[in-house]
């Protein structure tokens, strides 16, 4: 598995303590994780995926800016890109109890507040670590990490 790594900038890092020096640049790109749903409601706000699916979408973020502390890229076993995203102590154990409460739930990854990833939870996550898929280029994946 081939791997670069890069810090996300300092906007996604703002709250984060004893971050490295990297992190002090301008951010590329804002992730957060979202709630999300396959059907429509009036409170939660309709985004289209790359395919054009549609997703209802919450628009308070369970994880964002402050809860990432580092990134890298890296290709997975069919040379497709991806960024995994480790979270702070704190996000990682907000990140388990969110993913066991709402497993068969659909979490959204939004990026610059674009729907990057819809997808439904099929266990928990813990580890602090999550892999975002769905880049269409290599470069695509180093322009969320600010490389």
């Amino acid at each position: 598995m081939k791997r670069w790594r890069g810090w996300l900038g300092a906007a996604l890092l703002a709250s984060l303590v004893g971050c490295q020096q990297a992190a002090e640049q301008p951010p590329a790109q804002e992730i957060t994780l979202h709630l999300a749903q396959r059907e429509a409601t009036p409170t939660l706000q309709e985004m289209q995926d790359r395919e054009g699916r549609s997703w209802w979408v919450e628009k308070q973020a369970q994880l964002c800016c402050q809860d990432f502390r580092s990134a890298e890229l890296m290709l997975d076993e069919n040379n497709a890109p991806m960024v995994v995203v480790h979270l702070g102590d704190d996000a990682s154990t907000r990140l388990a109890t969110l993913t066991r409460e709402n497993i068969g739930q659909v979490m959204a990854i939004l990026v610059d507040g674009e729907l990057l990833i819809a997808a439904t939870v099929m266990s928990e996550i813990s580890g602090g670590q999550l892999a975002l898929r769905g880049f269409s280029s290599v470069e695509e994946a180093q322009r969320l990490i600010g490389r």
